[in-house]
């Protein structure tokens, strides 16, 4: 399968200035998409494979480009500060409230219980504000709309990255890591909170996958063999449709 990986601009080998404020990386995508149909002429149909950051572009660029038949999304990027807070609460701050051996702790002074509580309640607060403002991304998570701060009134990044997805009407591979990564998280209580992620989900041309155990990078060898086999057998199938 032919492919191209590529620094953004202002990133990694990159010229340039890194996109600021409102601007997005749609220019770099469509230059490194040109770039490999001029390599490559006999290709006609380009997925996009972005990790974090890079899948919620891909989402978002996806309708813009008819050379785009599909997208692979890992670990999705679906931050607001309500969705972080409800995935802490659900998959950090609950099962600790479950284990002896937290109380443990708590109980010979172990832990930084005042701390602690006042970051609990924050999260209860900011799980239970509707909608919630946008986050901000990490230094490692390339530009997008949401991260720029959006004009009052403009849907949130999760429900920007859902319409491009349904109007482009694209093939998808979402691939999550295992339980203790956040952002992986994150996306698992968006589509357990949202009806119509979970529909988008429930489509034919819509897969989901998980590799066990793995961290939001995939940095062990047999955490990226499994996503180098889930991409390519995907691909594959999608190149027969």
């Amino acid at each position: 399968v032919a492919s191209i990986r590529f620094d953004c601009r202002g990133h990694g080998d990159s010229e340039g200035a890194a996109p600021l404020g409102d601007e997005t990386i749609d220019d770099d995508v469509r230059a490194a998409i040109s770039a490999l149909l001029s390599e490559v002429p006999t290709l006609d149909r380009i997925v996009l494979w972005g990790l974090c950051g890079g899948a919620s572009v891909a989402a978002l660029y996806a309708p813009h480009d008819p050379r785009v038949a599909g997208v692979v999304m890992l670990n999705p990027w679906v931050r607001t500060s309500q969705g972080v807070a409800k995935a802490r609460l659900t998959h950090y701050y609950l099962p600790r409230l479950l284990d002896r051996g937290f109380w443990r702790r708590a109980l010979c002074g172990k832990l930084a219980l005042g701390q602690s509580t006042l970051d609990f309640a924050r999260n209860v607060a900011r799980a239970l504000t509707p909608g919630g403002r946008p986050a901000a991304a990490g230094g490692d998570t390339p530009q997008t709309p949401a991260e720029g701060g959006p004009a009052a009134g403009a849907p949130a990044l999760p429900q920007q990255m859902l319409s491009a997805l349904v109007r482009s009407r694209v093939g998808a591979l979402v691939v999550l890591s295992g339980a203790d990564d956040l952002t992986a998280n994150e996306f698992r209580q968006l589509r357990s909170d949202s009806p119509q992620w979970q529909a988008w989900l429930a489509q034919p041309h819509v897969e989901m996958a998980e590799v066990a155990g793995s961290n939001h990078t995939f940095a062990r060898s047999d955490w990226r063999t499994q996503v180098e086999e889930l991409s390519m057998r995907w691909v594959l199938a999608l190149a027969t449709r």
